[in-house]
This record gives structure tokens, sequence and C-alpha cells, in this order.
């Protein structure tokens, strides 16, 4: 899965698909896999609408704990960029750019 082109930016088919990959996927795409899980986690946290909500569900059941000086979605590992994604759809960052133009 490329953390630069989402097949969905629903939360909790992204959740599904993450845990569905996980098994089987090699070194290279686990890094990937973590870095999407790191974006989604982060998105969710800042958009959940409380417990009722699907972006409170993938909080409650991803398998990504950020540590303890973590505070959101990294540059660094590409996670902003699915954060991106996430908050402003398939366009990520690109379209954030026009939005603020």
């Amino acid at each position: 899965m490329d953390p630069n082109n989402l097949p969905t930016t629903d939360p909790i088919e992204l959740a599904q698909l993450i845990s569905d990959a996980w098994e089987s996927a090699d070194d290279d795409e686990k890094c990937d896999l973590f870095t999407i899980a790191r974006g989604l986690y982060w998105y969710c946290s800042d958009y959940h609408g409380g417990q009722g909500s699907n972006e409170y569900s993938v909080l409650s059941t991803l398998d990504y704990n950020p540590g303890p000086l973590e505070n959101g979605a990294s540059d660094e590992d590409g996670s902003d960029y699915v954060y991106d994604q996430l908050t402003y759809g398939n366009e990520g960052f690109d379209a954030f750019e026009d939005y603020e133009d």
C-alpha cells in the first residue's frame, strides 16, 4: 500500500486494510503500513467526534500507539502526507496548497 496514494480515505476501511496487509507484508511494506497507520492515528485523534464516531473507533482498534514525545504526523516518514490525504481527500497536500492560494 502506497502512503502517497491511499486506496481509500475512509478511516474504518483504511484501518482494516492495514490490519489485513500486515501479516503478509515484507519489511519495506511494513514501513509503508506503519507510516499510513501513524498518519491515520493522528487524523483520527484530531477529527474524531466522540466515542460514537468512526474515527474514535479507529483509535480504539488501530495497532498503533504513539511514543510519549510524539505529538502528530511527521514529515520525516511521510505520515504528514497521509494525514493530509485523509483531511483533504486523495489530492493530499496538493489540495491544501490550492486551498492556501
